[in-house]
């Protein structure tokens, strides 16, 4: 799904007066969580250059770029643009309903990629009080 694509969806299906250019910070903030999500984990060449080069979509973001999230969970895209349009027009239930549904496909979406990937090794820094030296642990 691309920029266009999301936004012109959200527009037949739930008519408003918001303009593109919020609408197209709503896709970032969906696409930033994304981001930070695909960090934790190891990845290709071809998706950690994605990751790397992703930069949050604004007026002169061509309309034809690719959202991060694929079929079968683009309806993260529209249910958190609905809960955002909600959210401003003061329906607190309607705006619960499309967050409960952005969280659902999130979750879905997360458990997905995690059973896809490897995550990436971490490590912990011990600093003792004593001044030694730090101790450097790696988690696989």
């Amino acid at each position: 799904m691309n920029i266009t694509k999301a936004i012109s969806q959200l527009d037949s299906l739930m008519p408003n007066v918001f303009n593109e250019s919020l609408k197209r910070q709503w896709l970032s903030e969906v696409d930033a969580v994304i981001v930070m999500l695909r960090k934790h984990y190891m990845l290709s060449d071809e998706e950690q250059a994605v990751v790397d080069e992703w930069a949050e979509y604004t007026d002169t973001t061509p309309g034809e770029t690719e959202l991060l999230v694929g079929i079968p969970f683009t309806d993260i895209y529209l249910n958190y643009m609905a809960a955002k349009i909600n959210y401003l027009q003061s329906d607190i239930n309607r705006y619960n309903n499309a967050m409960a549904l952005y969280q659902k496909t999130y979750e879905s979406y997360a458990n997905e990629f995690n059973r896809l990937h490897t995550p990436a090794k971490t490590s912990i820094v011990a600093f003792p009080a004593n001044g030694d030296e730090a101790t450097e642990w790696v988690i696989p």
